[in-house]
């Protein structure tokens, strides 16, 4: 397959990120990741400073898609709070599979910058989670825990990496989905 001639820094951010999802944060470097596009590493620099502002553009992007975007898409769909909840985790399940989140959630465990930002984004989702649960009628005291129930799944969707095919993934998450909305 021919490469294209001129590269864009959605690019540069998408041979980032399977540099990170392959070889963790160490194997996000200018060099191996211009090799991998078939150009110069000086060209990598129309777009970036430096390295930091190519991590720093993969976490935006990162962020919007798995954050604000995503609750958008969710909200698009309009329904009542049991189907925007069900569309959300389908999503997840649906999408998982190409999720970078397991090699971000290792790279903060050693990177306070990456740290931080999860956890921003960690209280996005939750307050998105119970924002569903108290629409659905749960006591103010139940969504919280319904919440982090939830989301800790969806997490784990990501994280452990099942070799179940996604009909058998998505057949648990219709079960576990019957315990969380049910009063």
């Amino acid at each position: 397959m021919a490469r294209p001639a001129t590269h864009r820094a959605e690019d540069w951010i998408a041979a980032g990120w399977r540099a990170l999802s392959q070889g963790g944060p160490a194997a996000v470097r200018i060099e191996a990741l211009a090799r991998d596009l078939g150009v110069t590493k000086g060209s990598c620099y129309g777009y970036f400073a430096d390295r930091a502002a190519l991590l720093g553009a993969m976490l935006a992007q990162w962020r919007e898609r798995s954050g604000g975007a995503l609750i958008a898409r969710v909200e698009a769909q309009k329904g009542t709070p049991q189907q925007r909840l069900w569309a959300l985790i389908e999503t997840v399940i649906r999408e998982g599979a190409r999720s970078p989140e397991p090699a971000l959630r290792g790279w903060g465990r050693s990177d306070p910058a990456i740290r931080e930002a999860l956890e921003a984004l960690d209280r996005q989702r939750l307050g998105y989670l119970e924002g569903l649960f108290r629409a659905m009628g749960f006591p103010a005291a139940d969504t919280n825990a319904r919440a982090r129930l939830c989301y800790l799944t969806l997490i784990a969707e990501h994280q452990l990496g099942l070799a179940a095919s996604t009909e058998e993934r998505l057949s648990a998450a219709r079960a576990q989905f019957a315990l969380l909305t049910r009063a």
